[in-house]
């Protein structure tokens, strides 16, 4: 197979070679692969392969080339020896990989065009760092990381490949000895040029080659035989950067020379680990770079404080007006009045001062300069006021849910469609339909069921008679038998059921449902369905529907800056621009819009959001094709786990994948399971039911788990 994929593993198809084995693409009917033949002439132990094929089994992360499988075996070959031809055994070793196409670094590093995209160059940095700290957590010693062997995916992820020399350590094992140490010129750590007999290996040699990479990445060349000099990278990046970010961006770039000047330390005990360096980089969200106040002066912000108290004294005869029109406008008159008391606040510190400069992060920063701020963006932005704004129309949200209840209120009746996309907000709707029929007396029973995808007549039974208290619902009756214990419930008693996520028509009187639905001898028969196909509609015959559209971008913009929080956008101003251009490349799809914006909370760096934007320009789709939508759903999504702090979140989120789809987790159940596997691990049980409630959590608040 592996031959017939590569043409016979043709040099058209070859797309790498390195000194232990040449690299083609494969291609399958639905995609492609990159095969990996090592050398035949390469007497490999079989304990240093199964080495590698262990470490490949090992990882899984977004920033490391995924491992698909591989081949191994010995045939009998007609070769010439000798002057004659002999059968020799011929030894082939395949290893399969994801296929990553925008090819590896160092083609990145030479391409002179790449040097002037620093968020793109900075993104890079982060993703290799935190691809070898995944490693080493996992007790993984790459040992020949450089740019070559780190490839660069559709959307310029960086993803380390290549584990020929890796060493997987056991589990309290911090070194090993080794008398033979191969690796590549350059990005190989000094502590192996000694000459020695023997060698030590640690996490440490790692950490050389990363600096070796960084330094290479911000300056296109090896540090050897010197190391850079700090200010003239920072003089030759600063024409490329845009003014906006420029302060910023000159941080991040010295961190990282800092960084990369540390890791490659003769001193092994002087290089940090990947965890400080993960931390580090971290730290350059929350700095906190303050701009635009630099050049106030006291006769300045004197004249802002008489504009805006001025603006306040207006305001403040139309109080009683205000407090009948609409309570929002009420809180801009007692804005106004603070930002004015914070403007006072600022200039008499400034009559002590003379001058501001510009302030960086830390707790120097004072209250009067943050109000200073804060009041200087007010009287930026809203120094004339128009009369009271009267309060905002009805929401798309809202206007589905009440159609949809006076549908239900309708005699005539009887099945109710509600149809769009996935991530409109169908399930939502259904939700808030129940709750809004809480307590109501409409309705005898109301009944919520999730069918899915290939869910059974069984299955809906089951889910039904469990809501109504059914004891003599058997589980090892048949589907008859069921059907007749539902109907003759439901027969006498005004009945609403909800069904949400159907795929195909399924027989509702099979499952036990009376009919007809609608009202019937003073019963209300009602049916209210969510699906993603109006074909689906039809089927089930449904007489009045309500399609679920995607939110206008209006609306969208609210939503998310509720779930970023205000504290977010008030810390930059290029924030918000960029969180409104983000909003627009995720097309109005509520879902996309609050998993999103939670994963966005506090993300003051901007070259995360610009990151975020790229992401999402790539999730395009084909308007009302529900295909491309479910695609387009998944890929946002997507995003949010790939943001999720560290890999242990991301590992206990898929464990939810053990669970069938759609069936509820007690929280307690989901705990012992991550207990189980390890991926909590506390000294005592209590403890480590705490840590996992705590995770559940930070997946709940990032909208990837729903209470």
């Amino acid at each position: 197979l592996l031959e017939d994929i590569t043409d016979g593993f043709s040099e058209n198809l070859q797309i790498g070679r390195g000194g232990f084995a040449v690299v083609y693409k494969g291609v399958l009917e639905n995609g492609t692969i990159a095969v990996k033949k090592l050398f035949e002439r390469l007497d490999i132990p079989d304990n240093k392969f199964n080495e590698e094929i262990r470490c490949l089994m090992k990882v899984k992360h977004k920033n490391i080339v995924r491992f698909l499988g591989y081949c191994a075996n010995t045939q009998g070959e007609i070769v010439d020896h000798a002057g004659g031809v002999v059968m020799a055994d011929v030894r082939q070793r395949l290893l399969c990989f994801e296929y990553v196409p925008k090819g590896s670094l160092d083609e990145y590093i030479k391409d002179a065009s790449n040097g002037h995209d620093w968020i793109k160059t900075y993104a890079i940095i982060n993703g290799i760092c935190e691809g070898l700290h995944y490693l080493h957590q996992n007790r993984i010693l790459h040992l020949d990381l450089k740019p070559a062997n780190i490839l660069l995916d559709g959307n310029m992820m960086p993803k380390i490949t290549d584990f020929g020399l890796s060493r997987c350590f056991d589990e309290k094992q911090t070194e090993a000895i080794t008398k033979n140490m191969a690796g590549t010129l350059g990005y190989i750590a000094p502590e192996f040029h000694s000459g020695g007999d023997i060698y030590t290996i640690t996490k440490k040699s790692d950490i050389y080659s990363l600096g070796v990479i960084i330094i290479e990445m911000l300056t296109g060349k090896k540090w050897y035989p010197a190391y850079p000099d700090v200010d003239k990278v920072l003089e030759s990046w600063m024409n490329k950067l845009g003014k906006s970010q420029r302060v910023t961006q000159l941080k991040q770039i010295r961190l990282c020379i800092e960084l990369g000047i540390e890791c490659t330390d003769g001193n092994q005990a002087n290089r940090p680990d990947t965890p400080d360096i993960i931390n580090r980089l971290g730290e350059t969200e929350n700095a906190r770079i303050m701009t635009g106040v630099s050049s106030l002066t006291v006769p300045q912000v004197q004249r802002a404080l008489e504009k805006l108290e001025d603006a306040t004294k207006n305001l403040l005869p139309r109080r009683d007006i205000v407090h009948l029109m609409n309570d929002s406008a009420e809180k801009n008159v007692t804005h106004w009045q603070g930002a004015a008391k914070n403007l006072r606040a600022a200039q008499e510190c400034l009559n002590d001062n003379h001058h501001i400069v510009a302030v960086e992060s830390g707790p120097s920063i004072s209250v009067e300069d943050c109000n200073l701020r804060e009041a200087q963006e007010c009287h930026n932005h809203n120094l004339h006021i128009s009369a009271v704004e009267s309060s905002p129309s009805m929401s798309v949200e809202d206007r589905n849910l009440q159609e949809a209840l006076k549908l239900i209120k309708d005699d005539l009746v009887g099945v109710i469609g509600i149809w769009g996309p996935g991530g409109v907000g169908k399930t939502h709707l259904l939700n808030n339909i129940k709750n809004s029929l809480d307590g109501n007396t409409t309705f005898n029973y109301v009944v919520q069921v999730t069918i899915s995808r290939g869910c059974s007549v069984e299955k809906i039974q089951t889910d039904i008679a469990q809501q109504l208290n059914l004891d003599e619902f058997r589980k090892d009756s048949d589907v008859q038998f069921r059907c007749r214990i539902i109907y003759d419930f439901l027969k006498k008693r005004s009945f609403l059921i909800l069904v949400d996520d159907l795929w195909d028509q399924i027989d509702l009187q099979a499952v036990g449902i009376p009919y007809p639905l609608g009202i019937e001898n003073q019963l209300r028969r009602k049916v209210v369905l969510t699906t993603r196909s109006r074909k689906v509609c039809g089927q089930m015959e449904v007489r009045k529907n309500i399609k679920v559209v995607c939110l206008q971008e209006d609306e969208a913009w609210q939503l998310f800056k509720e779930k970023v929080g205000h504290e977010t956008f008030s810390y930059n101003p290029r924030i918000e621009d960029l969180g409104k251009e983000l909003v627009k490349e995720m097309k109005g799809l509520p879902l996309a819009l609050v998993t999103i914006g939670k994963t966005m909370y506090a993300k003051t760096d901007t070259a995360k959001w610009e990151y975020a934007i790229e992401y999402m320009k790539q999730s395009w789709y084909v308007k009302d094709d529900p295909l491309d939508m479910e695609r387009v759903v998944f890929r946002q999504v997507k995003f949010s786990f790939d943001s999720l702090r560290n890999n242990i979140l991301r590992k206990c989120f898929l464990t939810c994948a053990l669970w069938p789809e759609d069936q509820k987790i007690p929280r307690e159940m989901l705990a012992r399971c991550w207990i189980g596997l390890g991926l909590v691990d506390e000294p005592e049980i209590k403890s480590s039911y705490i840590t996992a409630y705590n995770l559940m959590g930070e997946l709940s608040a990032a909208c990837l788990l729903e209470e």
